[in-house]
């Protein structure tokens, strides 16, 4: 069910008096796109929702950050149109746009493929989940924690302006 492609869409009607926090789903398979939109339909944080945003390459995904440069948090897959698109992507994001803030939750469904220790060493990213072992609520703890981090970069960084 790879074929399935959603446009870009929010997970909760946007106020127009509340911001949401921006947060992309990158990953080339649509199921995964339907059930984290399932699971974050309703998340809120500090009375913000979320805006949901989907990605479907590594490619397509640093262009978007490029555009939403205050986007909150980033699910990326790490094996898209290639086996490294994710990894490339996290490079892109770091080093060459110089985005430090957005946090970065890599996602893998390929086992044994990448080795969380030597990712998380080499790749500035803000967590590794192992797809087939995250629950409902896992995700949601990922996305409250990764949010919260976001937030105080976002604080600090007004009260330096």
């Amino acid at each position: 069910m790879s074929d399935l492609n959603f446009a870009p869409g929010k997970s909760v009607p946007r106020s127009s008096d509340v911001e949401p926090w921006i947060v992309v789903i990158a990953d080339d398979e649509g199921d995964v796109h339907l059930i984290t939109r399932m699971v974050l339909k309703n998340f809120v944080f500090e009375d913000r929702p979320l805006e949901l945003i989907s990605t479907y390459s590594g490619e397509e995904t640093v262009q978007l950050l490029e555009k939403y440069p205050n986007t909150a948090i980033l699910l990326l897959d790490v094996v898209m149109e290639s086996y490294t698109a994710g990894l490339d992507a996290v490079d892109a994001i770091r080093e060459k746009n110089g985005n430090r803030e957005v946090r970065i939750l890599l996602r893998s469904g390929q086992a044994g493929y990448a080795n969380v220790s030597e990712v998380i060493q080499q790749y500035d990213v803000n967590a590794f989940i192992r797809k087939e072992q995250i629950t409902n609520q896992n995700l949601k703890d990922a996305v409250l924690v990764a949010l919260r981090s976001y937030r105080d970069i976002q604080t600090a960084k007004n009260r330096g302006a």
